[in-house]
């Protein structure tokens, strides 16, 4: 008996380590998640944290290893990958975005950069509008700068 074959919806990869110091061992940010789909309303399948013990550049490709094979995501299904473009960390921003662009090259799917402050506004609802979008990811950031002291005399 014939049977069609069965062909996935394109699956959606996002890659979030802009700002890995705001985590802690309690409360691990995800940092890999999938969608079954490629458009805005997309089901998130899944989403976890990087694997305990691991540094950015250790754990990412390990990390969306396991997501995919949890959930059954095969690599050719993966049509387009979301990575946070910042601000956020330096290195952790350069990790997720080569990750990503060599993803995207070798299965040939599309890279979308993602700006933290969109997704961070997405929260908001019309009540809650004019608002201002602040980030930062150490706590000697996120207070106000010191006022300048003059030095000179008179």
């Amino acid at each position: 008996m014939n049977t069609p074959e069965h062909t996935p919806s394109p699956i959606t990869l996002g890659i979030e380590m802009s700002n890995p110091s705001s985590t802690s061992a309690d409360s691990p940010a995800h940092a890999i998640a999938l969608w079954s789909g490629s458009n805005h309303d997309a089901p998130l399948l899944d989403s976890s944290p990087m694997p305990k013990g691991t540094r950015g550049s250790d754990g990412v490709m390990r990390a969306i290893e396991l997501i995919c094979e949890c959930n059954g995501v095969r690599p050719g299904s993966i049509a387009r990958i979301l990575v946070s473009v910042g601000p956020g960390g330096y290195t952790a921003l350069r990790i997720a975005t080569t990750t990503a662009k060599m993803l995207a090259h070798t299965l040939g799917a599309e890279v979308i950069p993602v700006p933290s402050a969109l997704v961070a506004s997405t929260a908001l609802t019309p009540g809650m509008c004019p608002a201002l979008i602040t980030l930062a990811s150490k706590p000697t950031r996120a207070s106000p700068p010191s006022p300048a002291r003059s030095t000179r005399s008179g």
